[in-house]
Protein backbone atom coordinates (compact mmCIF):
# COMPACT_ATOMS: atom_id res chain seq x y z
CA UNK A 1 0.00 0.00 0.00
CA UNK A 2 2.48 2.40 0.74
CA UNK A 3 4.81 1.38 -1.82
CA UNK A 4 1.52 2.46 -4.37
CA UNK A 5 0.43 5.54 -2.86
CA UNK A 6 4.68 6.48 -2.91
CA UNK A 7 4.71 5.45 -6.50
CA UNK A 8 1.08 7.20 -7.71
CA UNK A 9 2.61 11.00 -5.69
CA UNK A 10 5.77 10.28 -7.70
CA UNK A 11 4.48 10.41 -10.71
CA UNK A 12 2.10 13.03 -10.41
CA UNK A 13 4.80 15.24 -8.99
CA UNK A 14 6.85 14.70 -12.12
CA UNK A 15 3.85 15.88 -14.07
CA UNK A 16 3.25 19.04 -12.41
CA UNK A 17 7.22 19.71 -12.19
CA UNK A 18 6.89 19.16 -15.87
CA UNK A 19 3.75 21.05 -17.15
CA UNK A 20 4.70 23.98 -14.63
CA UNK A 21 8.31 24.12 -14.17
CA UNK A 22 9.62 22.18 -17.31
CA UNK A 23 11.67 20.19 -15.43
CA UNK A 24 13.09 16.97 -16.85
CA UNK A 25 14.43 13.78 -15.25
CA UNK A 26 16.95 12.82 -16.44
CA UNK A 27 15.91 9.72 -18.93
CA UNK A 28 12.33 10.34 -18.79
CA UNK A 29 12.01 13.88 -20.12
CA UNK A 30 9.64 14.68 -22.89
CA UNK A 31 9.43 17.81 -25.22
CA UNK A 32 5.79 18.09 -26.60
CA UNK A 33 4.68 19.58 -23.56
CA UNK A 34 3.66 22.38 -26.16
CA UNK A 35 1.06 19.80 -28.03
CA UNK A 36 -1.95 19.68 -26.12
CA UNK A 37 -3.79 17.28 -28.27
CA UNK A 38 -0.29 14.73 -27.31
CA UNK A 39 -1.21 14.94 -23.62
CA UNK A 40 -4.30 12.94 -23.96
CA UNK A 41 -1.46 9.64 -25.52
CA UNK A 42 1.12 10.60 -22.59
CA UNK A 43 -1.65 10.15 -20.27
CA UNK A 44 -2.82 6.61 -21.60
CA UNK A 45 0.77 5.78 -21.90
CA UNK A 46 1.59 6.19 -18.28
CA UNK A 47 -1.78 4.86 -17.38
CA UNK A 48 -0.70 1.71 -19.42
CA UNK A 49 2.41 2.07 -17.41
CA UNK A 50 0.68 2.18 -14.36
CA UNK A 51 -2.06 0.25 -13.98
CA UNK A 52 -0.29 -3.01 -14.26
CA UNK A 53 2.19 -1.78 -11.59
CA UNK A 54 -0.34 -1.11 -9.46
CA UNK A 55 -2.23 -3.89 -10.18
CA UNK A 56 0.70 -6.37 -9.79
CA UNK A 57 1.33 -4.61 -6.40
CA UNK A 58 -2.26 -5.03 -5.34
CA UNK A 59 -2.19 -8.47 -5.84
CA UNK A 60 1.49 -8.39 -3.89
CA UNK A 61 -0.62 -6.50 -1.08
CA UNK A 62 -3.42 -9.50 -1.00
CA UNK A 63 -0.78 -12.07 -1.26
CA UNK A 64 1.04 -11.09 2.16
CA UNK A 65 -2.42 -10.10 4.14
CA UNK A 66 -3.42 -13.47 3.49
CA UNK A 67 -0.07 -15.15 4.47
CA UNK A 68 0.19 -12.87 7.66
CA UNK A 69 -3.62 -13.89 8.64
CA UNK A 70 -2.80 -17.43 7.91
CA UNK A 71 0.18 -17.29 10.31
CA UNK A 72 -2.23 -15.21 12.69
CA UNK A 73 -4.86 -17.67 12.39
CA UNK A 74 -2.15 -20.30 13.01
CA UNK A 75 -0.57 -19.16 15.94
CA UNK A 76 -4.82 -18.55 17.37
CA UNK A 77 -5.36 -22.07 16.87
CA UNK A 78 -2.04 -22.92 18.88
CA UNK A 79 -2.88 -20.64 21.68
CA UNK A 80 -5.95 -22.23 21.35
CA UNK A 81 -5.11 -25.81 21.97
CA UNK A 82 -2.52 -24.77 24.25
CA UNK A 83 -4.99 -23.22 26.41
CA UNK A 84 -7.29 -25.85 25.81
CA UNK A 85 -5.30 -28.17 27.27
CA UNK A 86 -4.25 -25.75 30.87
CA UNK A 87 -8.22 -25.61 31.00
CA UNK A 88 -8.56 -30.13 30.50
CA UNK A 89 -5.71 -30.19 33.35
CA UNK A 90 -7.42 -27.52 35.73
CA UNK A 91 -10.82 -29.17 35.52
CA UNK A 92 -9.06 -32.57 35.95
CA UNK A 93 -7.49 -31.43 39.24
CA UNK A 94 -10.57 -29.88 40.09
CA UNK A 95 -12.39 -33.33 39.01
CA UNK A 96 -9.93 -34.97 40.95
CA UNK A 97 -10.46 -32.71 44.16
CA UNK A 98 -13.60 -33.25 43.79
CA UNK A 99 -13.64 -36.71 44.38
CA UNK A 100 -11.30 -37.07 46.02
CA UNK A 101 -12.97 -34.96 48.86
CA UNK A 102 -16.22 -37.34 48.86
CA UNK A 103 -13.72 -40.36 48.68
CA UNK A 104 -12.23 -39.86 52.07
CA UNK A 105 -15.37 -38.42 53.62
CA UNK A 106 -16.46 -41.98 52.65
CA UNK A 107 -13.61 -44.21 53.73
CA UNK A 108 -14.05 -41.84 57.41
CA UNK A 109 -17.19 -42.83 57.26
CA UNK A 110 -16.67 -46.87 56.68
CA UNK A 111 -14.52 -46.06 59.33
CA UNK A 112 -16.57 -44.47 62.34
CA UNK A 113 -18.99 -47.91 61.32
CA UNK A 114 -16.49 -50.50 61.94
CA UNK A 115 -15.39 -48.65 65.21
CA UNK A 116 -18.99 -49.16 66.16
CA UNK A 117 -19.67 -52.63 65.05
CA UNK A 118 -16.14 -53.12 66.32
CA UNK A 119 -17.16 -52.06 69.86
CA UNK A 120 -20.05 -54.52 70.38
CA UNK A 121 -18.60 -57.05 72.67
CA UNK A 122 -20.44 -60.66 72.30
CA UNK A 123 -22.16 -60.78 76.27
CA UNK A 124 -20.62 -64.03 76.60
CA UNK A 125 -17.17 -63.33 75.90
CA UNK A 126 -14.71 -60.65 74.58
CA UNK A 127 -15.14 -60.58 70.85
CA UNK A 128 -15.32 -58.22 69.24
CA UNK A 129 -18.57 -57.28 66.54
CA UNK A 130 -16.70 -58.32 63.22
CA UNK A 131 -15.06 -61.21 65.48
CA UNK A 132 -18.53 -62.37 67.01
CA UNK A 133 -20.70 -62.48 63.65
CA UNK A 134 -17.67 -64.29 62.09
CA UNK A 135 -17.79 -66.56 64.96
CA UNK A 136 -21.48 -66.80 64.55
CA UNK A 137 -21.61 -67.58 60.90
CA UNK A 138 -18.96 -70.57 61.19
CA UNK A 139 -20.67 -72.14 64.09
CA UNK A 140 -24.12 -71.91 61.71
CA UNK A 141 -22.43 -73.24 59.11
CA UNK A 142 -20.69 -76.46 61.31
CA UNK A 143 -24.24 -77.24 62.46
CA UNK A 144 -25.52 -76.85 58.42
CA UNK A 145 -22.84 -79.15 57.52
CA UNK A 146 -23.88 -81.47 60.16
CA UNK A 147 -27.44 -81.69 59.56
CA UNK A 148 -26.98 -81.70 55.78
CA UNK A 149 -24.83 -84.83 56.58
CA UNK A 150 -27.50 -86.54 59.33
CA UNK A 151 -30.36 -85.60 56.53
CA UNK A 152 -27.89 -87.76 53.86
CA UNK A 153 -27.68 -90.65 56.37
CA UNK A 154 -31.25 -91.05 56.79
CA UNK A 155 -32.77 -90.28 53.29
CA UNK A 156 -32.87 -93.49 52.46
CA UNK A 157 -35.29 -94.73 55.40
CA UNK A 158 -38.45 -92.84 54.72
CA UNK A 159 -39.72 -93.02 58.82
CA UNK A 160 -36.91 -90.19 59.23
CA UNK A 161 -37.99 -86.57 57.81
CA UNK A 162 -35.00 -85.05 55.81
CA UNK A 163 -33.24 -82.11 57.80
CA UNK A 164 -32.84 -79.13 55.27
CA UNK A 165 -32.15 -81.65 52.28
CA UNK A 166 -32.74 -79.37 49.62
CA UNK A 167 -29.44 -77.51 50.55
CA UNK A 168 -26.96 -79.20 48.66
CA UNK A 169 -24.29 -76.99 47.21
CA UNK A 170 -21.57 -75.28 49.50
CA UNK A 171 -22.72 -71.95 48.37
CA UNK A 172 -26.01 -72.88 49.52
CA UNK A 173 -24.52 -73.90 52.93
CA UNK A 174 -22.82 -70.92 53.53
CA UNK A 175 -25.98 -68.64 52.69
CA UNK A 176 -27.66 -70.36 55.08
CA UNK A 177 -25.64 -69.82 57.69
CA UNK A 178 -24.90 -66.40 56.86
CA UNK A 179 -28.41 -65.58 57.00
CA UNK A 180 -28.82 -67.63 60.41
CA UNK A 181 -25.20 -66.09 62.28
CA UNK A 182 -26.32 -62.47 61.49
CA UNK A 183 -29.38 -60.93 62.97
CA UNK A 184 -30.56 -58.51 65.33
CA UNK A 185 -28.90 -55.04 65.77
CA UNK A 186 -25.48 -56.37 64.26
CA UNK A 187 -27.58 -57.26 60.81
CA UNK A 188 -28.88 -53.64 60.50
CA UNK A 189 -24.86 -51.95 61.30
CA UNK A 190 -23.51 -54.27 59.09
CA UNK A 191 -26.50 -53.83 56.16
CA UNK A 192 -25.21 -49.48 56.63
CA UNK A 193 -21.39 -50.60 56.10
CA UNK A 194 -21.86 -52.96 53.10
CA UNK A 195 -23.90 -50.12 51.97
CA UNK A 196 -21.05 -47.71 52.25
CA UNK A 197 -19.09 -49.98 50.88
CA UNK A 198 -20.27 -50.55 47.83
CA UNK A 199 -20.67 -46.66 47.87
CA UNK A 200 -16.94 -45.77 47.89
CA UNK A 201 -16.23 -48.50 44.73
CA UNK A 202 -19.22 -47.27 43.04
CA UNK A 203 -18.35 -43.71 43.19
CA UNK A 204 -13.83 -45.04 42.37
CA UNK A 205 -15.52 -47.36 39.56
CA UNK A 206 -17.07 -44.70 37.94
CA UNK A 207 -14.74 -41.50 38.04
CA UNK A 208 -13.31 -40.35 34.98
CA UNK A 209 -9.30 -40.30 35.76
CA UNK A 210 -8.50 -38.47 33.21
CA UNK A 211 -10.36 -35.23 31.65
CA UNK A 212 -11.06 -34.54 27.99
CA UNK A 213 -12.28 -38.67 28.12
CA UNK A 214 -15.30 -38.48 26.78
CA UNK A 215 -15.61 -41.62 24.50
CA UNK A 216 -13.59 -43.97 26.54
CA UNK A 217 -14.78 -47.04 24.92
CA UNK A 218 -12.66 -45.60 22.02
CA UNK A 219 -9.35 -45.35 23.79
CA UNK A 220 -6.52 -48.29 23.93
CA UNK A 221 -6.05 -51.63 25.97
CA UNK A 222 -2.84 -49.32 27.49
CA UNK A 223 -4.90 -46.30 28.47
CA UNK A 224 -7.68 -48.29 29.78
CA UNK A 225 -4.94 -50.43 31.82
CA UNK A 226 -3.84 -46.91 32.94
CA UNK A 227 -6.63 -46.03 34.47
CA UNK A 228 -7.24 -49.47 35.88
CA UNK A 229 -4.31 -48.98 38.00
CA UNK A 230 -5.21 -45.57 39.16
CA UNK A 231 -8.56 -46.85 40.74
CA UNK A 232 -6.87 -49.37 42.20
CA UNK A 233 -4.90 -47.13 43.52
CA UNK A 234 -7.88 -45.91 45.83
CA UNK A 235 -9.67 -49.33 46.46
CA UNK A 236 -6.58 -50.53 47.86
CA UNK A 237 -6.74 -47.67 50.23
CA UNK A 238 -10.19 -48.90 51.07
CA UNK A 239 -8.87 -52.66 51.29
CA UNK A 240 -5.98 -51.61 53.81
CA UNK A 241 -8.81 -50.86 56.53
CA UNK A 242 -10.20 -54.38 55.80
CA UNK A 243 -9.02 -56.75 59.16
CA UNK A 244 -8.97 -60.54 58.36
CA UNK A 245 -12.41 -60.59 60.48
CA UNK A 246 -14.23 -57.87 58.09
CA UNK A 247 -12.66 -59.80 54.77
CA UNK A 248 -14.29 -63.03 55.90
CA UNK A 249 -17.72 -61.20 56.78
CA UNK A 250 -17.47 -59.59 53.44
CA UNK A 251 -16.67 -63.12 51.42
CA UNK A 252 -19.84 -64.44 53.41
CA UNK A 253 -21.91 -61.65 52.29
CA UNK A 254 -21.34 -61.12 48.30
CA UNK A 255 -21.80 -64.80 47.98
CA UNK A 256 -25.62 -64.38 49.04
CA UNK A 257 -28.15 -62.93 46.47
CA UNK A 258 -28.26 -59.70 47.70
CA UNK A 259 -24.76 -59.15 47.57
CA UNK A 260 -24.03 -59.84 43.72
CA UNK A 261 -23.45 -56.15 42.73
CA UNK A 262 -20.80 -55.70 45.43
CA UNK A 263 -19.23 -59.05 44.56
CA UNK A 264 -18.76 -57.72 40.95
CA UNK A 265 -16.36 -54.90 42.72
CA UNK A 266 -14.49 -56.89 45.10
CA UNK A 267 -13.34 -59.62 42.11
CA UNK A 268 -12.59 -56.17 40.35
CA UNK A 269 -10.86 -54.71 42.85
CA UNK A 270 -9.24 -58.03 44.54
CA UNK A 271 -10.33 -56.68 47.74
CA UNK A 272 -10.08 -60.08 48.80
CA UNK A 273 -6.40 -60.61 48.34
CA UNK A 274 -5.40 -60.23 51.39
CA UNK A 275 -7.61 -63.17 53.05
CA UNK A 276 -5.41 -65.81 54.45
CA UNK A 277 -7.56 -68.76 52.73
CA UNK A 278 -5.33 -71.86 54.87
CA UNK A 279 -7.08 -70.26 57.42
CA UNK A 280 -10.50 -69.85 56.96
CA UNK A 281 -12.58 -72.23 55.99
CA UNK A 282 -9.79 -75.35 55.94
CA UNK A 283 -8.74 -73.53 52.96
CA UNK A 284 -11.30 -75.38 50.82
CA UNK A 285 -10.46 -74.46 46.67
CA UNK A 286 -14.22 -75.16 45.89
CA UNK A 287 -15.26 -72.87 48.39
CA UNK A 288 -13.02 -69.96 47.48
CA UNK A 289 -13.63 -71.00 43.90
CA UNK A 290 -17.26 -69.06 44.67
CA UNK A 291 -15.38 -65.89 43.19
CA UNK A 292 -13.28 -65.49 40.36
CA UNK A 293 -9.49 -65.20 40.86
CA UNK A 294 -9.23 -61.46 40.22
CA UNK A 295 -10.66 -61.48 44.00
CA UNK A 296 -7.64 -62.60 45.37
CA UNK A 297 -4.99 -61.17 42.72
CA UNK A 298 -2.91 -58.38 42.23
CA UNK A 299 -2.73 -56.06 39.75
CA UNK A 300 -0.08 -57.51 37.62
CA UNK A 301 -2.00 -60.66 37.62
CA UNK A 302 -5.37 -59.17 35.78
CA UNK A 303 -5.20 -59.84 32.23
CA UNK A 304 -5.52 -56.87 30.18
CA UNK A 305 -8.68 -58.96 28.48
CA UNK A 306 -10.58 -59.27 31.66
CA UNK A 307 -9.92 -55.25 32.41
CA UNK A 308 -11.17 -54.22 28.97
CA UNK A 309 -14.19 -56.74 29.97
CA UNK A 310 -14.78 -54.61 33.12
CA UNK A 311 -14.50 -51.70 30.98
CA UNK A 312 -17.59 -52.86 28.72
CA UNK A 313 -19.43 -53.76 32.27
CA UNK A 314 -19.39 -50.18 33.07
CA UNK A 315 -19.88 -48.46 29.97
CA UNK A 316 -23.03 -50.30 29.57
CA UNK A 317 -23.94 -50.25 33.02
CA UNK A 318 -23.77 -46.22 32.29
CA UNK A 319 -25.37 -46.53 29.61
CA UNK A 320 -28.40 -48.25 30.81
CA UNK A 321 -28.66 -45.92 33.79
CA UNK A 322 -28.93 -42.76 31.51
CA UNK A 323 -31.54 -44.21 28.82
CA UNK A 324 -33.43 -46.09 31.61
CA UNK A 325 -32.71 -45.25 34.34
CA UNK A 326 -35.77 -47.27 36.26
CA UNK A 327 -33.89 -50.59 35.41
CA UNK A 328 -31.67 -51.22 38.66
CA UNK A 329 -28.84 -54.64 38.86
CA UNK A 330 -28.89 -56.70 41.86
CA UNK A 331 -26.95 -54.98 44.66
CA UNK A 332 -25.35 -56.04 47.95
CA UNK A 333 -26.95 -56.74 51.18
CA UNK A 334 -27.72 -53.25 51.91
CA UNK A 335 -26.07 -51.71 49.27
CA UNK A 336 -28.63 -49.53 47.25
Amino acid sequence: MLMSVTLIVSVGLYIVWKLSFGIDLPFVGFKFTEQSDKLGQFGDFFGGVLNPLLSFMALLGVLYTIRTQGQELKEAREETRIANRIQDKQTGVFERQNFESVFFRLVDVHSKIAERIRSKIDPWGSLNGFDAAVSDILKHYKYTCEDLAEARRLAPKPQYPAINAEITTEQQLLQQAFEQGIHGEIRVMLSQYYRNIYQILKLVDGFKMFAGEESKWKRGSRQIRLDYFHKRQYSNILRAQLSEDELKLLFFNCITPHGEGLKSYVEQYSLLKHLQKSKFLNGRKEVFDLYEDEAYADFHEVSNSKIMFYERLRVRDQLRATYNPDSSLPHSFGDE
